[in-house]
């Protein structure tokens, strides 16, 4: 009879939804600013290879901004990011995608208006 009841119980246990929280699952603030800060360098070395070739790297960094803004979008997962990771997580993801997607056209504008200068 006692085997039959851990038996059941560790049936119960191992059907019984798993409680994992969101905030484990999505980047760090550190490491959104550490991709946004990656995707300009690598816009930058780009640029200084060849005029407009840092333009390259916008499609993978608005792919990667629409990951995120689906994310924080959704209306299951957002909610559970707000309140476990608070507001300033969402504003700082938020700006750190801005920066991902404007930050090489900005590069790239800057380096174009320089040449034109310089020519």
């Amino acid at each position: 009879m006692l085997h039959r009841l851990i038996v059941g119980l560790a049936a119960l246990s191992i059907a019984s939804p798993a409680l994992a929280e969101v905030a484990d699952k999505e980047p760090s603030v550190g490491g959104m600013w550490a991709w946004a800060l990656s995707v300009n360098v690598v816009a930058l070395l780009l640029e200084m290879l060849r005029p407009r070739l840092g333009l390259l790297v916008v499609p993978f960094a608005a792919l990667s901004a629409w990951a995120m803004h689906l994310e924080l979008s959704d209306p299951y997962v957002g909610p559970a990011i707000l309140k476990e990771l608070g507001p300033s997580y969402v504003r700082m993801s938020y700006m750190s995608i801005a920066v991902e997607l404007l930050g090489p056209m900005l590069l790239v504008l800057l380096f174009e208006i320089v040449r034109r200068r310089r020519a």
